[in-house]
């Protein structure tokens, strides 16, 4: 098939081609995907990888370090540490999977407080309650 811009649009057909396409133009896309593959921050804490989430219908604090589309479902697969409020210290590192509509929510390098689910097989984030703000860390110079 070619295609090839058309000067005046002569025909009945290609002025309603032409109104469809800028209508299509304007419209924007319709749903956000959440998080595309290799978004990936640095973890606060050191040392091993993140195991799988023992969902138990949870509410608690996550700071998301990392996401990737997961299988053929479009589902995120998010990374994060536990956020402890009353010290403001990241915790273990775990991984559990969402809908990409909460994937959009959550953004690197950043504390929210979620809803999980109560299938420690299939952990996943039910949703955004809210975003936790966190202390920025300051970096230490040498002189």
């Amino acid at each position: 098939m070619d295609f090839g811009w058309v000067k005046g649009k002569s025909s009945a057909l290609l002025r309603k081609v032409d109104k469809t396409a800028k209508e299509a133009a304007r419209s924007g896309t319709g749903v956000d995907r959440g998080y595309k593959a290799g978004k990936v921050g640095r973890p606060k804490t050191k040392g091993g990888a993140s195991t799988m989430f023992p969902a138990a219908g949870q509410v608690l604090v996550i700071r998301v370090y990392g996401s990737r589309l997961a299988g053929r479902t479009d589902e995120n697969r998010i990374t994060f540490e536990i956020y402890d409020e009353l010290t403001s210290q990241c915790g273990p590192k775990h991984f559990a999977y969402t809908q990409p509509e909460v994937g959009a929510e959550m953004h690197r390098q950043r504390a929210f407080r979620v809803q999980m689910n109560d299938n420690p097989k299939y952990p996943q984030v039910l949703r955004v309650l809210e975003e936790i703000p966190i202390p920025k860390t300051k970096k230490t110079g040498h002189s």
